[in-house]
């Protein structure tokens, strides 16, 4: 119908009946709200998987952000190589007394001039309420506290443990399983590789039989091992190993990092391994450099 008979009591005796017309509806308001559009048919599955982000780690020793910040452009600048990495904020040896740290937005802006993508921060409880809020309202996530050195790869099952699964009449002749050699830890990556491609060994040693250009990434929980030259980004113990190494036959790198300690090429090589055979090591929380002699 195009029309509906609205009426009111016009008097006592005859009440006045006005035509409502369907086409002019009339304004929505809390009392007559308006109709709610159907909802669109859902037609897409949204999957949501676990993964792993490698990020570099920026220890912050001092409340003055703005000291920081002028630090980060000086040591670093806007030609230190980064692009977009993400960046974790480690507040543990944060000072606990000093000037509250409220605007976070400084610093951080500083950091993405950089290149660098601060995501999350560990340490928090060097924070008050309030800073911890800041922090948080700034967009950083409130990561694990766990220091990444202490991190290691799982260790096999206890031979005893295992016993406990066969049963009672060949638990005399049951073996333990077999602990994995170097080689079973070890991801050989046949190829070159080029500008934006990444490959991370987990758990494991790095080799790479070929290059490593410009804008390429090798991520190792172990060592990295490239028979060619590096001239992209290597990061060795990514979990926090400090006995991992990088090896390349020609070091050309344009970031190098063992264990959360890094560097990059805003500062030379030394020019015993620059374009020569060598290998990169941590000592104390300072990178050695050493040449290789065939």
């Amino acid at each position: 119908m195009g029309a509906a008979l609205r009426c009111d009591a016009g008097s006592a005796h005859r009440p006045v009946c006005l035509a409502a017309d369907a086409r002019n509806p009339q304004p929505a308001s809390p009392a007559n709200p308006a109709p709610l559009a159907p909802a669109p048919p859902v037609t897409l599955t949204l999957d949501l998987k676990s993964t792993r982000l490698s990020a570099l780690m920026l220890p912050l020793r001092s409340r003055d952000f703005a000291a920081v910040a002028a630090a980060a452009r000086h040591q670093w600048g806007v030609d230190a190589g980064f692009e977009g990495e993400p960046l974790v904020l480690d507040l543990r040896e944060l000072p606990a007394t000093g000037a509250p740290v409220l605007d976070w937005l400084p610093l951080l802006q500083t950091l993405r001039e950089l290149g660098l993508q601060a995501v999350a921060m560990i340490g928090a409880d060097a924070l008050q309420d309030d800073e911890r809020q800041a922090a948080l309202a700034a967009g950083l996530h409130a990561s694990s506290d766990t220091p990444a050195r202490t991190l290691a790869a799982p260790a096999p099952p206890a031979p005893a443990a295992q016993a406990q699964a066969v049963p009672a009449k060949a638990a005399e002749t049951a073996e333990p399983a077999p602990v994995p050699t170097s080689a079973a830890r070890c991801l050989v990556v046949e190829r070159s590789l080029r500008s934006g491609q990444q490959v991370y060994a987990r758990d494991a040693d790095l080799v790479v039989l070929g290059l490593v250009s410009h804008g390429a990434e090798v991520i190792a929980d172990g060592s990295v091992h490239v028979y060619g030259a590096l001239r992209g980004r290597a990061i060795a113990g990514a979990k926090g190993d400090a006995n991992a190494r990088i090896y390349a036959q020609s070091l050309e790198a344009e970031l190098l990092a063992v264990a959360g300690t890094f560097r990059t090429s805003e500062k030379p090589l030394p020019a015993d391994v620059a374009g020569r055979p060598a290998q990169v090591r941590l000592d104390g929380e300072r990178l050695v450099f050493e040449p290789l002699s065939y």
